[in-house]
Formats: structure tokens, C-alpha cells, sequence
């Protein structure tokens, strides 16, 4: 069942948050396509997690250079998938790949180093044997007895070996030696010296090129119009052939020897892969929070209940224009929330930042708040104009009912945001609409908020409230002589951001017209506007 569908992730722009959430191994980057949240019944492992982050937090401002240190360590693990593979069904590795499973080796014993003095070691690597069991299998991979952390064919794992290369090297010394002769004797007789690369480079003139071409000592390398170029013919030697396949055998003779070795662990080898992957996915997780000041949320079973609250995209963008966001406080129980303000009064971008919070809570991220506390939840959805459903040919309408047929027809607990429901139709069936709606989920399970302007909602019993607190003061300035930035500027500095838990509103604020007075609307419009309402018995705004 999908716990967050991708129209709620784009409403809420979570992808602003992932953007910094980058594993640094092959594994965790693999894993991060795969990561399920933290889902009802999971507490235990949910918080779990969560203390492992805190733990990381804590050694990074105890010690200094302890991230960089790690980041760089992870960084060095390579993907040894294709070797384990090899290894479980018994095929010898490459040369590649073997060094591929050292270098993981040798990475996986600076982490534990660098781990086994801190909390995390226990955490990480709980059995307490990884150090001795990973210096073994370096140890297979390194018969000498200084450890480094490249791999080749060591000499030291068979005297065979040994023998023969060293055979090779002075076959291979003299062979050098006398082709380097043969190349001394051609410059002497022709006066004309080798390029860097040991070749001649000669002129396609006739009376150059052709005592060249009778050279036995030299074959043709390649031409062009203007000149052909030539080297020495390696002198043959049958014998280095025969050592080198000599030698290309007993290497896979060593390679088989530890596939033999390796065979059996293959099951603590992808266990301390899992391990690696994971702890690269909670160092990812804390570098991402970073960006936040991302607090750790805790469990309670009957309230999510949030302080000091914001969305990080918000807060960028009002901060590139020299505003800050207000920081939300409110506590969302198990039936409705109804949310009610003015017009520009941050009640979607409340909606949007309980729903942000409540999702990278659950895929196992600090969040960005002061503090945090609330249930785990089977879902997440929001209904706040269906984009999707209107590439579809729906309307607005038609896409924001059909969603919320589908959410609202599952069985498990979810978090159900609501964005204006019913405003995409006429106001007289879209009032009678939302308020039927909240009235239906005050008698579900679901923890649902719901932001409208309707105030026939206010009349449906047993709904919690809250209430923007709404716009104080007059433009000093009037709005025809400011820039629509000046006057929005104006505005957000006007209005009172908070949300107040009220127990009971007379009706729903209705300050549209005087927002739209102070954006310079014609006075004409705006006072035709303030008398129908008034004729319709409304609050005047």
C-alpha cells in the first residue's frame, strides 16, 4: 500500500528536503530508491533509528573531523556485488574484483577503527568480533606480512610463482637489452634518433624512406602523406611465452585457492555490507537534518503535537526576499482539525508544513521543528488541487473528489490534509459539500486537518479549531505609489502568522476585500463587493 502517493510528495515539496539526502556508497544510494518509512507497529525500530542519528550528532561536536573522516571512509567502498555474486556460486573473480574486495575490506576496518571508541560501535557492529574477522580476510588477500590496501598476486601465496616471475624478469631484462642494442645500431647507421615513443618517424621521400623499408630489424607502424613511421621488431623469445602462460596459470590457481577460502564468508560479507549500507544511510540522514536543524520527533500514541515548526523551502524563498517565516505551534489530534484565517494568512503553507513533518519523520529523519512528538501513521495524502488529475482531463474539482474517494475508502489510520475542499465548485453545494465531508471524517479514525474559509464547517460538532491570528495596521504608504513587492512586503509584515487554538469562532475571518483595497483594486469594485456582502448578510471584511 503506498504510504505517500507522489501528488502529496510534489504538494509538499518534499523533493526540496531529499535534494540533500545523498548516501555515499553505491549500496546507500541503491537503498535510498528503495527506503520504506517507519509505519504503525514500528515504534520501537523507528526510535531506534532515530538514536542512532542522535548519537552521530553528539560525536560530531565532541570530535572534530569525526564526519569528514567517515564521509571520506565511506566514500572509498566500492561495489562488491559482482564478487559476492562470483564467490556464492563458486566462479573465480577478476583481478579487479578481488581488489575491489580489499579496498571494501580495508575501508570496513578504518570505520570500525574509527567507530570502536564511541557509542556507535555497539550500535553498528553489536557482535564484537568484526575487527578480528575483517583482519583475517585481509589477511587472505595480503600473505605478506605488511598490510596494504591494494591487491595483486602476492609472490608470498605460492613459491611456484615466485620462481617463475623471477625467471620472466631476467628473460624479459636481456630480451629489453637486446632490442635496446638493435635500436642503437639503426640511429648510429641512419643518423636519426627515436620519438618518446621508441619510433622513427620518417619522411615519405623515396630516397629516405625506402632503405628503411629493407631494414629486417624494423616493422611499419602506420603512415601518412607526408612521412611513415617504424620500430624495432620485438626480438622473439619462446620461452618468456611459455613462462608468462606459466604464470597466467598458477595466478588462477591462487584465485581459485580463494575463492575456496572466501566461499564460506559470504554470509558475514554481505552482513557487514548491510551494516555499512545502513550506517551510510543514517550519516546521510544526519548531513540532510543539517540543513534544517533538524530536531529528533518522539512517539506518542494521541497527539502529534509540533513547536517552532517550518518548511524549509518556505523559509529559503522568504528569506532570498529579507522576510522570515513565522514558526508554527499546534497539536492535531485523532478526528478534525479545522484551520480558519484570512486570505495570505499561511494556513496551506501550515497544511504543508504538518504534512512535510509528519513524512520525513517517518522515513526516519530529524525534522525541521523546535520540538516534536506524534504517532506513527499508515499514510499520508493531501488534497490540495490535483494537478495529476487534472493532466488527466478531470477538472479541479472532479480530480480533488476522486482523491478523496481513494483515501478516505482505506481502513488503516492515516493523515488526511485538506485543502479548501469543495471550493472548486459553486459556493452553495461546495459549503454543503465541505461541511458534510468534515462532518464525516469527526466520525473516522483518520487524524484529518482541514483549512477552509466555509463557515458552515464551524457547525460541525466535535472538531478542534485553530484560527490565523490575522492582520493588524493600514498601509503608511498607499498602495499605487508601492511595486507589487513592496506591497506584498507590506502585508507579511501586517499579518500576524500564528495559529490560536480557539475552542469556538463566530465565523470564518473574511479579510479578501480589504487585501484586495490595499493592492490598489479599483474603489469601484471594492465597494460594489463590500455591499453585496453586506445584502448577503456577511461579516464585512
Amino acid at each position: 500500500m503506498v504510504f505517500c502517493d507522489r501528488q502529496t510528495e510534489e504538494d509538499l515539496d518534499l523533493s526540496f528536503c531529499f535534494q540533500w539526502f545523498q548516501p555515499l556508497t553505491p549500496y546507500g544510494r541503491q537503498r535510498k530508491k528503495e527506503l520504506s518509512p517507519f509505519l504503525p507497529g514500528q515504534e520501537d525500530a523507528w526510535q531506534q533509528c532515530l538514536q542512532e542519528q542522535e548519537t552521530m550528532i553528539r560525536l560530531m561536536k565532541d570530535h572534530s573531523g569525526f564526519t569528514e573522516s567517515l564521509s571520506r571512509r565511506l566514500g572509498n567502498i566500492p561495489d562488491i556485488s559482482p564478487v559476492l555474486r562470483k564467490l556464492a556460486e563458486s566462479e573465480t573473480p577478476q583481478l579487479t574484483e578481488w581488489f575491489d574486495l580489499k579496498t571494501f575490506l580495508w575501508a570496513l576496518k578504518e570505520i570500525h577503527l574509527l567507530l570502536q571508541k564511541t557509542a556507535l560501535s555497539s550500535l553498528i557492529f553489536p557482535d564484537g568480533q568484526t575487527a578480528s574477522k575483517c583482519e583475517h580476510a585481509i589477511r587472505l588477500l595480503n600473505p605478506s606480512p605488511e598490510l596494504t590496501p591494494t591487491f595483486w598476486f602476492d609472490d608470498a601465496y605460492d613459491e611456484r610463482l615466485k620462481m617463475s616471475r623471477k625467471k620472466w624478469r631476467q628473460l624479459r631484462a636481456g630480451q629489453q637489452r637486446e632490442n635496446e642494442q638493435t635500436a642503437q645500431r639503426i640511429e648510429q647507421k641512419t643518423g636519426r634518433l627515436r620519438n618518446r615513443f621508441g619510433e622513427w618517424v620518417v619522411p615519405k621521400k623515396p630516397d629516405q624512406f625506402l632503405a628503411w623499408e629493407t631494414m629486417p630489424e624494423l616493422e611499419h607502424v602506420r603512415e601518412t602523406v607526408h612521412e611513415v613511421v617504424y620500430r624495432c621488431k620485438p626480438v622473439g623469445n619462446g620461452e618468456i611465452d611459455r613462462l608468462e602462460e606459466e604464470i597466467a596459470r598458477l595466478e588462477q590457481e591462487v584465485s581459485e585457492r580463494l575463492v575456496q577460502k572466501f566461499a564460506p564468508l559470504v554470509p558475514e560479507l554481505e552482513s557487514w555490507l548491510q551494516k555499512i549500507t545502513h550506517l551510510d544511510l543514517q550519516c546521510a540522514r544526519v548531513r540532510a537534518a543539517e540543513h534544517w536543524q533538524g530536531v529528533r520527533p518522539r512517539w506518542s500514541p494521541d497527539h502529534f503535537r509540533m513547536e517552532g515548526a517550518f518548511h524549509p523551502a518556505v523559509e529559503k524563498q522568504l528569506a532570498e526576499e529579507g522576510c522570515s517565516m513565522t514558526r508554527l505551534d499546534c497539536t492535531i489530534r485523532q478526528g478534525v482539525t479545522v484551520i480558519i484565517g484570512p486570505n495570505m494568512g499561511g494556513k496551506t503553507v501550515a497544511l504543508r508544513t504538518l504534512g512535510l513533518v509528519a513524512v520525513l519523520s517517518q522515513w526516519g529523519f530529524f525534522v525541521p521543528a523546535s520540538s516534536c512528538e506524534m504517532p506513527l501513521f499508515s499514510w499520508v495524502a493531501g488534497i490540495m488541487g490535483d494537478k495529476q488529475g487534472i493532466r488527466q482531463g478531470l477538472s479541479r474539482f472532479g480530480a480533488e473528489m476522486a482523491r478523496l474517494r481513494d483515501w478516505i475508502s482505506r481502513k488503516e489510520t492515516g493523515l488526511l490534509l485538506l485543502d479548501e475542499i469543495g471550493s472548486g465548485t459553486n459556493p452553495v453545494e461546495g459549503s454543503a459539500l465541505s461541511e458534510a465531508v468534515t462532518a464525516y471524517l469527526a466520525k473516522q479514525p483518520y487524524w484529518t486537518v482541514h483549512v477552509t474559509h466555509y463557515r458552515e464547517v464551524l457547525a460541525v460538532k466535535k472538531i478542534r479549531l485553530y484560527q490565523v491570528s490575522g492582520i493588524s495596521g493600514r498601509l503608511k504608504v498607499p498602495a499605487e505609489k508601492q511595486t507589487v513587492r513592496e506591497i506584498r512586503q507590506t502585508l507579511r509584515e501586517m499579518m500576524d502568522y500564528r495559529l490560536v487554538s480557539v475552542t469556538k469562532a463566530a465565523s470564518v475571518p473574511h479579510e479578501a476585500l480589504w487585501i484586495v483595497e490595499q493592492l490598489g483594486l479599483p474603489s469601484q469594485i471594492v465597494r460594489l463587493a463590500r455591499q453585496k456582502v453586506a445584502g448577503r448578510g456577511m461579516d464585512n471584511g
